[in-house]
């Protein structure tokens, strides 16, 4: 038996197209009370949400990748200010945390 979930916290995984039995999904997100998601884009699952933290783009973020065979840290510099409201993740974290005291 599977819990009673109240609530569903989804960051960067855009569940709603990568789920083959798309109509069990839309029926199962329709039960929690609250689902939040963080997301750059507008996408399917975020349009179920009842709250939308709108991220910034890898390219407004000063952030840390790593080379393709994994070796090396490389920093990333953010090539633009975030655009409207977007905040970095841990921008969106702190603030959340702040109101939560």
């Amino acid at each position: 038996k599977y819990p009673d979930i109240k609530m569903i916290y989804n960051g960067f995984a855009n569940s709603h197209t990568r789920q083959p039995q798309r109509e069990s999904a839309i029926r199962a997100w329709q039960k929690p009370e609250c689902i939040v998601v963080h997301e750059m884009f507008w996408t399917p699952t975020a349009r179920m949400a009842d709250i939308v933290l709108p991220i910034s783009t890898p390219a407004e973020c000063m952030d840390m990748t790593t080379s393709e065979d994994g070796r090396f840290l490389i920093p990333m510099k953010p090539a633009i200010k975030p655009q409207y409201e977007s905040k970095p993740t841990y921008d969106a974290f702190a603030f959340i945390a702040g109101k939560l005291g």
